[in-house]
């Protein structure tokens, strides 16, 4: 995807520049860089526990099916565990939640099972789940709001250095169960966020470097003009000297159907808006047709021609589904003589 030379983006940066088109923006893939960052929040320790209290739950039907039963006995707020996937990447948050909001059915339940598990009655541990948890759900809950994110991380550094937790809701429910004579540890807690804030730091410096032309692209009548490259200065002043196409902006309020409804007076503001428009927030579509296209050749569809696999992919990326009722129709059955 990526390689400079061979990769898709060096081949479309090869062709634009040996055609004389400008070089449109590039960025990894958003979600994917967010996963990327989210891998310093392995913490082992907690982790390994969970997993295998889940899968020892799971994997074998009866204790499977002994557990929900008692869950239903007990009334409590969850019917059963999450199984942990690696390869997805919001599984870990919700593994974490569901475990820890069913930790106390947990330990009582591997105990009748003389399966007793130590963790589940350390009062560290049990503070170190809650953070973990804490941490994955704002990972989970990010998306696009990037900026915001990471000066959430200032403030929880500042936070779990003063030991203040009205941000981390399970961990401080942790906290309270252990009793006010606890002294909780919070070098991990500390060295875990300073790690994801510069994990976040060094990933989306791209972000960081286009961050004053994303703004004007966001919002063109707020923009100070001369902050504003000069190239799209003059198309920026008419624009916000006209007051019907601010009144536009505002009633539309969307960023896409704005720009393209702009007359030809502003085509250098339109190609500039058409750098972010075309921008994709993942590569994931792509990734999926590598998928289809590994699956689909292989060896037992080795008379598979170019024509059917540009036929199978252009199936396999619509969001159209086919009548099979009116084609079926239109195929004349064999009949038995």
């Amino acid at each position: 995807m990526s390689g400079q030379n061979k990769g898709l983006v060096g081949r479309i940066k090869s062709k634009l520049a040996e055609i004389g088109c400008a070089i449109p923006l590039f960025f990894h893939c958003i979600i994917h860089q967010e996963a990327l960052c989210s891998k310093v929040v392995s913490w082992k320790e907690v982790m390994d526990i969970v997993v295998s209290t889940v899968n020892y739950i799971r994997k074998n039907g009866l204790t499977h099916r002994q557990f929900q039963q008692f869950l239903s006995d007990t009334e409590a707020n969850h019917r059963d565990v999450v199984y942990y996937s690696e390869v997805r990447w919001l599984s870990r948050g919700a593994v974490l939640k569901r475990f820890f909001d069913l930790r106390k059915e947990i330990n009582t339940f591997r105990n009748e099972k003389g399966k007793s598990i130590p963790e589940l009655t350390d009062t560290q541990w049990l503070i170190d789940l809650g953070f973990l948890t804490d941490v994955t759900h704002e990972l989970n809950t990010l998306n696009v709001r990037l900026q915001a994110f990471q000066m959430k991380i200032k403030l929880f550094i500042k936070h779990i250095d003063e030991k203040k937790l009205d941000h981390f809701p399970n961990c401080k429910e942790a906290v309270e169960e252990a009793g006010i004579n606890f002294h909780w540890k919070i070098d991990k807690m500390k060295d875990i966020l300073i790690q994801l804030q510069s994990q976040f730091s060094d990933r989306f410096g791209d972000f960081e470097k286009v961050s004053s032309k994303l703004k004007v692209f966001a919002n063109p009548f707020s923009c100070d003009i001369e902050e504003v490259p000069s190239n799209l200065q003059m198309n920026m002043i008419d624009l916000q000297s006209n007051d019907v196409l601010k009144s536009t902006f505002y009633e539309l309020k969307d960023l896409v159907k704005f720009y393209g409804s702009l007359p030809s007076d502003f085509d250098e503001l339109k190609k500039f808006a058409q750098q972010f428009i075309t921008i994709f927030g993942s590569t994931y579509l792509c990734e999926q047709t590598f998928s289809i296209v590994n699956y689909r050749k292989n060896k037992c569809a080795s008379r598979l021609t170019d024509e059917h696999l540009r036929a199978i992919l252009r199936i396999a990326t619509t969001n159209m589904t086919a009548n099979i009722q009116e084609i079926a129709s239109q195929i004349q059955p064999q009949t038995s003589h």
